[in-house]
């Protein structure tokens, strides 16, 4: 995919367009959830081996009206030339199986540290095995609670999920 947009030569302008006609459903609760979390200004991460403007762009266009500056989103930032085409992916490269504390100390996330720091529990959501772990690392965490969304394979990956979620 990533290799796809640089080799297509992709302007950014194009990231609002492709989102606007995309067909992007959410869980339902979603917007409750994130309307109650940003009237308590409780910090959402979103953590993902997707591509960062993608998902800012679906968040501040679909969810607009639920969210506040209490939404972050660590992922994989495209770098652009001076004529806003996409030539790159900034490195360390987010995947299924780095998305924890280290990769975003490695991406030297500075804001994400003073977050975490404040807050000692963790409510993890995840939608594949990999993502148990993303809050591995974290300092002075006191409790974690794991939600496990399993999409397909159930019944090949039920066990699984209910031991690591």
């Amino acid at each position: 995919c990533n290799a796809a947009l640089i080799a297509e030569k992709l302007h950014m302008s194009f990231i609002p367009k492709m989102v606007q006609k995309a067909k992007v459903f959410f869980r339902k609760g979603t917007t409750d959830l994130l309307q109650l979390l940003k009237n308590k200004d409780i910090p959402i991460l979103i953590f993902s081996s997707g591509i960062t403007e993608i998902l800012e762009e679906i968040v501040n266009s679909k969810l607009k009206d639920y969210i506040g500056s209490n939404v972050h989103v660590i992922s994989n930032r495209m770098i652009v030339d001076q004529n806003g085409i996409i030539v790159g992916f900034k490195e360390p490269l987010m995947h299924v199986f780095n998305k924890n504390e280290h990769a975003v100390a490695e991406a030297n996330y500075a804001w994400f540290r003073e977050i975490a720091s404040q807050r000692k529990n963790v409510i993890l959501m995840g939608d594949s095995p990999g993502d148990a772990d993303m809050a591995q690392g974290l300092e002075n965490t006191h409790s974690i609670i794991k939600i496990g969304f399993l999409n397909s394979q159930v019944n090949e990956r039920l066990e699984e999920y209910k031991r690591i979620y």
